[in-house]
């Protein structure tokens, strides 16, 4: 199978190191990630249903694919305080969410630039806020390695500007809402393997306790299901 032979080892088990999950960062290794995410949109659709025909046409009439982080990084300025205070409460209730999974984590950092945060709101200063939030931004991105694999999606240009700052739980209210509506253009187009992680049909429990964070756990069973779903789509083809 040279396909096979072309992403994985001899032993047909272990991607070669060019496509080694575990080692591609964003910003670094952009195309090779993006080939690896339409590789497994693709093996996915034929996969769950060999019926139903990739949309090849969608993928390439396209004009810009973007990967999308599934929790944000660089969150712009944003243009209200209302807008900064929604954001806040979604920072809050992902760190809660994180304090659950990681029950040694250290909250007195983060408490203490979300105090400098509300003191920002408080005086009505958006300059200042956004620049807190660029602060705090920059504390989760170091703090849950937001460049990996298993922290990105494919998403259409369109899509992606509606989306716009918002964290995992508004993000995903904005694009299963766009997607069940019908309200996808021809310009745009929510691939399914980027479905199924707002959906979160990735998890291994058959109860997902939460919606409002991309947990580790849910990482760690996304990036398995790229390697083995693109595994079992070579080994067919």
């Amino acid at each position: 199978n040279i396909i096979l032979d072309n992403f994985f080892e001899k032993d047909q088990k272990t991607f070669k190191s060019k496509f080694n999950l575990d080692l591609l960062r964003y910003g670094s290794h952009n195309n090779t990630i993006r080939t690896i995410l339409i590789l497994h949109n693709i093996a996915l659709t034929h996969l769950e249903d060999p019926y139903n025909l990739f949309p090849f046409n969608r993928l390439k009439n396209i004009k810009t694919w973007t990967l999308e982080h599934i929790i944000a990084q660089n969150v712009k300025d944003f243009e209200t305080l209302q807008e900064v205070k929604l954001w806040r409460e979604d920072i809050c209730e992902m760190w809660q969410e994180i304090k659950t999974e990681k029950e040694n984590t250290d909250s007195g950092e983060f408490e203490d630039m979300l105090n400098i945060l509300d003191e920002c709101l408080l005086k009505k200063n958006l300059n200042n806020a956004n620049a807190q939030v660029g602060v705090i931004s920059k504390f989760l991105e170091d703090f849950l390695g937001l460049h990996e694999i298993d922290n990105l999606c494919l998403l259409d240009g369109v899509t992606n500007t509606k989306v716009g700052n918002s964290l995992f739980k508004r993000k995903r209210d904005i694009i299963l809402n766009l997607d069940e509506e019908n309200k996808l253009g021809d310009d745009a187009y929510v691939p399914i393997g980027t479905h199924h992680v707002f959906q979160k049909k990735y998890s291994q429990s058959k109860i997902i306790n939460q919606m409002v964070y991309w947990s580790g756990k849910d990482r760690q069973a996304y990036k398995d299901n790229i390697e083995s779903t693109i595994k079992e789509f070579l080994t067919w083809a």
